[in-house]
C-alpha cells in the first residue's frame, strides 16, 4: 500500500539559514506523460523578503534542491557584494 503526503500550500521550510515559502504549485503534465510541478515561491533571508519567482521541479526532494541552489547564490551575493547589494538585487 502506498502512503500519500498532502501539503497544502502556502507552507514553509527552512533551507541553510534562510526560509523558503511556497506560495502556489501548480502541476503540469508533458507531452511524454511525466508531472512536472511549477512553484511560486519567496526566499526571506535576514529579514530580506525576495520578489515571488517559480521554481520548475518533479517532486518535494527537487524543489528542497533547487531552493537550497538559490539560497547559495544569495549567500554568495551577500559575500561578495555586502547585504545592501543583495536587498538591492531580490526585492
Amino acid at each position: 500500500m502506498q502512503s500519500v503526503r498532502v501539503v497544502v500550500p502556502p507552507f514553509s521550510f527552512e533551507v541553510g539559514g534562510a526560509r523558503v515559502d511556497v506560495l502556489e504549485v501548480l502541476r503540469t503534465r508533458l507531452i511524454d506523460g511525466t508531472e512536472r510541478f511549477h512553484a511560486a515561491v519567496r526566499i526571506v533571508y535576514k529579514g530580506i523578503k525576495s520578489r515571488v519567482f517559480t521554481l520548475d521541479v518533479k517532486d518535494a526532494d527537487d524543489l528542497v534542491n533547487k531552493a537550497t541552489v538559490e539560497v547559495n547564490k544569495i549567500k554568495w551575493c551577500e559575500y561578495v557584494y555586502g547585504l545592501e547589494e543583495v536587498r538591492r538585487l531580490i526585492t
